[in-house]
Order: structure tokens, then C-alpha cells, then sequence
């Protein structure tokens, strides 16, 4: 009977017949998968799943746990001090290493990877993939942590790639003015939930990453985030543009100059929508 198959990743060799196979699957020993996937946009609670996906001996707490170490945490700053600098250890911040996994495929020798070498791993790679933005970073005085945080809430925002830069500079400009970001993706990381829409009891969440509450940046990265966001947060685009939403149906985004605009277009692309 066939039907008492057991999901997952196998070993299995040419050599073996059918028989042979059906038996290591009804019995259901599997193999972690052979690459570890960590897309962008990913917060450190999500990219704990995936590694206790890809190493089963390891416990998601005992993950987090390493992530979250002080001890640890200061031997990131000490073997990355260009990246990991101690912007990371300021108070408000949930998670020190959030925004510092970088989004990539990693494989790892040996069955035994702790969680310390494989989180360890994901720095370095985003230490080695920021160093095209280093020069760029000293000519606009940014921080590594601002870049970081600005470069994952464009991460969480943007649908395509072609909204990105725009939707810098809306995001860009509202620094620029005074005005409370106001961008939904800041109040989810700050209730820990994933989900598509905020509700207006969310919006009231006290929390420092609230950006309809706080004026300026939140205190740290709110997910990882890949080259396209990065680079929309060093190079933004140059507009008027103070407002923007998108048509969850359609991924559209349309940006505005006005609240009268922005109200204008919410009630033809949202409201009607649903």
C-alpha cells in the first residue's frame, strides 16, 4: 500500500528499484534540503523557520535564542564592525540582527551546522554584498543601520521593481517635511504578525516602530532586504510625490502630491475594489 507515503527530502541513488524507495518513503527518513533559501523580505522569525527547515536538529527557539544573544550579537560587531555597529544594541530595538541576514541561497558542508555558523554566514554575506554601496554611503553620511532600515520598509512596500526608487523618494520626502511615514509594514513587524491589511485599532499599537505614531525612521530593519530595495534607498528618485498606495488586486501603485489627490485615487482603486 502506497498510500502511507511520508513527505519530504530523500537520499535516494540510482541504483535503487522501486521497492527499495517506496520502503525509505513509507518509513519517512528524510534529508534536510540540500540549500538553504532565504528570500527578501524576510523577518528573523521567518528565516528561523527556514533553518530549522533545512537543519531539523536545531529548535526554532534555540534559533531565535542565538539571534537575539548578547554575546553573540557582539561578536558580529567584532568580526563586522563596517556593518554590524552598535546601532544594533539600541533599546527600542526588537531583534539586534534584524535586516542583517542577507536574502540568498547558502549551503553548508557537514550535517552538524550550528545555528551560530549558519546565522553567522548570513552576516557576512550581507557585509560582502554592501560593499558596492560603501562609498555611496559616506558621500550621503548614512549609517549602515539607517540604510538598512530604509531598504527593508521599501522591501515590504514596493510590488514591482519599478516602484521602488519612486517609492523612496515619497518616503524620502516625508523625512524631508516632517511628516510621519505612516507605512503599514512598520505596525505589523511591531504586533509580530503577517497578514495583508491593518486595521485602525493595529494603527494605535505603542510600539517605537509605529510610524503612524513616531515621527522619522523606527529603530531598526523591519525584514531583510535585497539589492533592488537597498539601491532604491540610496538612489531615490526625484520627485514631488508625498503619497502612494497600491491596488492590492492589481499591484499598481499610484502615487500622489496631495492627501485631496491621494484620497481621490484611494476611493477609485481601493474603496470601489472591495
Amino acid at each position: 500500500n502506497d498510500t502511507n507515503l511520508k513527505a519530504g527530502n530523500y537520499e535516494l541513488s540510482p541504483a535503487m528499484n522501486t521497492d527499495q524507495i517506496v520502503k525509505k518513503m513509507q518509513e519517512g527518513k528524510t534529508v534536510a534540503p540540500a540549500k538553504l533559501v532565504i528570500p527578501e523580505g524576510y523577518t528573523l522569525d521567518q528565516i528561523a523557520d527556514r533553518i530549522v527547515a533545512y537543519q531539523p536538529k536545531l529548535k526554532k527557539a534555540d534559533v531565535l535564542k542565538t539571534m537575539d544573544d548578547p554575546e553573540f550579537v557582539a561578536s558580529m560587531i567584532k568580526a563586522y564592525p563596517e556593518t554590524v555597529t552598535n546601532d544594533v544594541l539600541n533599546k527600542s530595538i526588537k531583534h539586534p540582527l534584524e535586516g542583517y541576514l542577507y536574502p540568498a541561497t547558502y549551503t553548508f558542508k557537514g550535517t552538524d551546522v550550528s545555528a551560530e555558523q549558519i546565522i553567522t554566514e548570513m552576516v557576512k554575506a550581507t557585509d560582502v554584498n554592501i560593499a558596492k554601496y560603501r562609498d555611496e554611503l559616506t558621500k550621503q553620511k548614512m549609517s549602515v543601520h539607517k540604510f538598512l532600515t530604509m531598504s527593508s520598509i521599501i522591501e515590504k512596500e514596493a510590488t514591482e521593481n519599478v516602484d521602488r526608487k519612486m517609492i523612496a523618494s515619497v518616503f524620502y520626502n516625508r523625512l524631508a517635511k516632517d511628516m510621519r511615514l505612516q507605512t503599514d509594514p512598520t505596525v505589523l513587524y511591531a504586533l509580530g504578525e503577517h497578514k495583508s491589511k491593518t486595521t485602525y485599532k493595529d494603527l494605535e499599537v505603542d510600539s517605537p516602530y509605529n510610524t503612524y505614531k513616531n515621527n522619522g525612521l523606527p529603530p531598526g530593519p523591519i525584514s531583510n532586504s535585497g539589492d533592488s530595495s537597498m539601491e532604491a534607498a540610496l538612489y531615490p528618485e526625484k520627485s514631488d510625490y508625498l503619497y502612494f498606495l497600491a491596488n492590492t488586486k492589481t499591484g499598481k501603485v499610484y502615487f500622489s502630491k496631495t492627501l485631496e489627490e491621494h484620497n481621490k485615487l484611494k476611493e477609485e482603486h481601493i474603496t470601489k475594489n472591495n
